[in-house]
């Protein structure tokens, strides 16, 4: 029998032809849009009867899919865009030019091209229809997931980092298992599937799928989960101890591989930073789904930073004249507390501040777990917010809550200031902060909040994780 031709217009306009065999059709589409492998709108008209053949088709458009391009997709409450930086940077340094999409914006190698929330399917449909795109790392947040489903049918691997309190009460999603359920959809969608092992809801997860498709990723080595799934002979990226120093390490069976020293990993800031430990856990596992050695994946590891160029508004260290100052988006619970947690072991020979706020569409017991998070960590609380921030609370209410929080878990009203932008909040920290202090800003972004730091404080200069300026 002769093979039929398939024809599929792309987004690019040039059309892609590719035969498929034994099948007795021919197949058009004036919609079909199809880039880099991956279905991007539309469907194929089979017509005249010949549905029947639809299985054997797609059986054949899948293996043209899997032969084009690697996709990955990364979703979770807290470490998205860090993990899927970091997976970017190892694909990177295998020789792809990879397609990256964030909650802050599209990225082309290192190139942003466009700005602004892109974890959804607008931001894949840009980078898979891009021809110079080789592999696609597609952070997946919740609001398009929730909105528009899935923007892809199949993917090479996902990873579902965590599943934590955080947009619960919102568009339906009322519990954590409500959460886990809509998150699902990314992992079902997957060939490999990536899951925190310390995490509740993926470790129910992980039970439900077929062991050798799971790669789990976690701190406890001695976790049953995580014992049964290397006993079995099936992966798992995890924590060990190795000379007095703490290794990432591949486990498999009986085989053990130190992928590299957690400790050296700038993103780590010698082992303060435990999340970012764990997103590198498991971008290594998503790496390592895809078939990358694992001497390309500690080498791309070793080479990112927390620098607002390499993982931007991820815990950017900044050298201040009067006093240093940490600034990072977070602004749900978790990602707050996971921060507190790393500004503690910082050594702070004076007071530690935090400039604190959130977005003003979360549920008011939002501000309640905010507050309560960051509440043992800090001597003085400057509660700000920016016009942007609101998103349909009255002025100064973002304030209101985050004060109130505070003084419901016993912060004295003598300790909470209040601000109402990022000008007024550093003005105020300039204030109240002497050389050995310690300011955290919470819920910036370093693009909008750096240049009024130039202002309010003078030129500054972006410190290394050795601590150089």
């Amino acid at each position: 029998m002769p093979k039929s031709i398939a024809y599929l217009p792309s987004q690019s306009n040039q059309s892609r032809f590719f035969t498929v065999d034994r099948l007795p059709l021919d197949i058009w589409s004036a919609d079909a849009t199809m880039a880099h492998g991956i279905w991007l709108g539309g469907a194929l008209n089979f017509g005249n009867g010949l549905k029947q053949f639809r299985r054997r088709l797609r059986a054949q458009v899948r293996g043209l899919m899997r032969s084009r391009m690697p996709v990955a997709m990364i979703t979770g409450s807290v470490g998205k865009s860090t993990t899927s930086r970091m997976l970017a940077r190892i694909l990177e340094c295998q020789g792809h030019v990879v397609g990256l999409t964030t909650t802050d914006g599209i990225y082309v190698g290192r190139q942003m091209i466009q700005s602004g929330d892109r974890a959804g399917y607008s931001g894949a449909r840009t980078v898979l229809a891009r021809p110079d795109v080789t592999a696609a790392v597609l952070e997946t947040a919740r609001g398009g997931l929730n909105r528009r489903g899935l923007y892809l049918g199949r993917c090479d691997v996902a990873a579902l980092l965590n599943v934590q309190d955080e947009q619960i009460g919102m568009d339906g999603i009322e519990t954590v298992a409500d959460m886990a359920r809509l998150k699902r959809k990314v992992t079902d969608a997957a060939r490999r599937v990536v899951l925190g092992a310390d995490d509740p809801s993926c470790r129910l997860l992980a039970e439900q799928y077929r062991p050798g498709r799971v790669t789990l990723f976690g701190f406890e080595t001695q976790d049953d989960l995580v014992r049964r799934h290397i006993a079995g002979g099936h992966v798992a990226f995890v924590v060990e101890h190795e000379a007095g120093r703490e290794w990432i390490v591949r486990r498999q069976g009986d085989a053990r591989h130190l992928v590299v020293d957690a400790w050296q990993l700038p993103s780590s800031m010698n082992g303060a930073l435990r999340h970012n430990i764990a997103n590198a856990m498991a971008a290594a596992a998503l790496a390592d789904a895809l078939g990358v050695p694992l001497a390309v994946i500690a080498e791309a590891l070793l080479s990112l930073s927390n620098s607002a160029e390499d993982l931007p508004s991820r815990f950017n260290i900044f050298d201040q004249y009067p006093f240093r100052i940490v600034v990072d988006r977070a602004n749900s619970p978790p990602a707050t507390r996971a921060l507190v947690a790393a500004v503690a072991r910082i050594p702070v020979s004076g007071r530690r501040l935090c400039m604190v706020s959130c977005w003003g569409n979360r549920p008011g017991f939002n501000y309640e777990r905010v507050a309560a998070a960051i509440t043992p960590g800090f001597d003085i609380f400057i509660c700000y917010e920016e016009p942007i921030f609101r998103r349909g609370r009255p002025p100064a209410k973002i304030v209101e809550l985050l004060k109130a929080g505070l003084m419901n878990c016993g912060v004295a009203e003598t300790r909470i200031h209040n601000a109402g932008s990022y000008e007024e909040g550093l003005r105020l920290a300039a204030s109240l902060a002497t050389a050995d202090d310690l300011l955290l800003v919470l819920g910036a972004h370093v693009g909008d909040i750096k240049p009024v730091m130039d202002d309010v404080f003078g030129p500054v200069r972006l410190k290394d994780d050795a601590g150089r300026a």
